[in-house]
């Protein structure tokens, strides 16, 4: 599993935030768990205290969605709160405990899929210092958490998406992605430019895209204004994730002036 850190400090009185020293490290910062209706899933978090003192530590689970533009921000929602959350089903053990200086500790989570589940159920386990630090310049607390993102697919998802409405813009085309399917979507696009001849004059990758179910997101594919005038054919692929994929070929011509005309799109 690829290790992703993730480190969020916040001001518990939403007035300031202020640079702290992170303390606890987690080397999970991204699950991903297949779940099937009814069937037990188990693993482990490894936190870290990476300082030499000693700290108290509580987990929680929250809920958290991507949100417009979708360009990877999130928003984190209170436990149940958000429409795919699984916080009734995901058990933490210990959700309480002291790291002494430079510790490993691991957290064991039990995930127990209800026989209606389907789809994506998304959500973070926080791991918080239990006595926050205290900035005496700002006189606020200054909570130090690091997250665990969790992504439950059930065995039934689904991936699709569909682009359309695509015109030109500047050196480049746009157009609008929707995620028909039943998870998250990042899709991860790349592209190739083929002249008259078929042979390749550009290549470039386009700008992830982070898209909750039945979301739709603006898709910008930019790429070099140095073609010269003539026709060119854009191959686009987009890795929906899992095996999944959407293709695009766009026709285009270009003028000695310039500008740019979408000939034909094809699947």
């Amino acid at each position: 599993m690829k290790k992703i850190y993730l480190i969020v400090a916040v001001s518990v009185l939403g007035l300031f935030c202020t640079n702290v020293e992170a303390q606890i490290l987690v080397e999970q910062g991204k699950v991903i768990e297949v779940i099937a209706p009814g069937e037990t899933v188990t693993g482990v978090l490894n936190i870290h205290n990476t300082s030499g003192e000693p700290i108290n530590v509580i987990g929680y689970w929250e809920d958290f969605d991507y949100v417009e533009p979708y360009n990877g921000n999130k928003k984190f929602l209170p436990a149940g709160a958000g429409e795919k959350s699984a916080s009734e089903w995901i058990n933490l053990s210990p959700t309480s405990f002291q790291l002494a200086p430079f510790q490993r500790k691991e957290v064991s989570y039990v995930i127990n899929p209800p026989q209606d589940s389907t789809g994506g159920y998304y959500g973070v386990v926080f791991f918080e210092k239990e006595s926050p630090d205290v900035d005496s310049r700002l006189g606020v607390r200054i909570v130090s958490r690091v997250g665990s993102l969790f992504f439950l697919e059930s065995v039934d998802q689904k991936r699709s998406g569909r682009y359309e409405n695509i015109v030109t813009e500047g050196s480049g085309f746009t157009g609008k992605f929707t995620n028909e399917g039943n998870v998250i979507l990042i899709a991860e696009g790349v592209y190739f430019i083929l002249d008259a001849e078929g042979l390749a004059v550009d290549r470039g990758e386009v700008p992830n895209i982070y898209l909750p179910p039945g979301k739709t997101a603006d898709y910008k594919i930019p790429f070099s204004n140095e073609l010269t005038a003539g026709s060119y054919t854009l191959l686009l692929t987009v890795d929906l994730g899992e095996g999944a994929s959407l293709v695009k070929e766009i026709d285009f011509q270009k003028t000695s002036s310039g500008d740019m005309t979408i000939k034909e799109v094809r699947d």
